[in-house]
Formats: structure tokens, C-alpha cells, sequence
């Protein structure tokens, strides 16, 4: 890591991606980023699978076919709904503060 000056007469800091790295570890950020993610292919895996449920049960009532097992189906469906709404709301507020 050295200072160096530019031709505006400002001094910066110039360092290797090495040296950036090893700064990240020690400062965290690095475990931090790997956490989210986890937490952002979690989330990525729990929303496609609702689609996927999702696109299968207007398909059946398109059709005018609906078990009572699918029913119950689809009110679980509608609880995952619930969840991802409440993971999202979790996120934006860790975020946040």
C-alpha cells in the first residue's frame, strides 16, 4: 500500500487486490457478504418454489380441477406466501438499521 498524489493535487491511496482483501477479512466484511449470501440464495430458492406452486394451482383451477387435498394445498401455499412476505419485511428492516 503506498500514497500517491494525482495530477489535482489530491493524495490516494493505491493497493494491491491482495492487500484489499486481507483489509476486508480483518474488518469482517467478507463473513458479512458470505452471510447474505446464504441468506439471498435462501430466499431466491423459497420465492421460485411458491412461483412454481403457484403457476401449478392456476393452472388446476383453469381447469376447474381441484381436489379437497389440493385446497388445503393451497391455503399452505398461501401460508409460504405469509412467510416470505415476513422474511422479506425481516431483511429490509436489518438493512435498514
Amino acid at each position: 500500500m503506498k500514497l500517491v498524489k494525482t495530477a489535482s493535487g489530491k493524495t490516494t491511496i493505491k493497493m494491491s487486490k491482495k492487500e484489499w482483501t486481507d483489509l476486508g477479512k480483518q474488518a469482517g466484511w467478507i463473513k458479512e457478504a458470505s452471510n447474505w449470501d446464504a441468506i439471498n440464495q435462501e430466499f431466491s430458492q423459497s420465492v421460485q418454489k411458491s412461483i412454481e406452486n403457484l403457476n401449478y394451482v392456476q393452472d388446476r383451477i383453469s381447469k376447474g380441477v381441484l381436489s379437497r387435498q389440493e385446497e388445503n394445498w393451497i391455503y399452505e401455499l398461501g401460508k409460504q406466501i405469509g412467510e416470505i412476505n415476513r422474511q422479506t419485511s425481516d431483511i429490509a428492516t436489518s438493512l435498514s438499521g
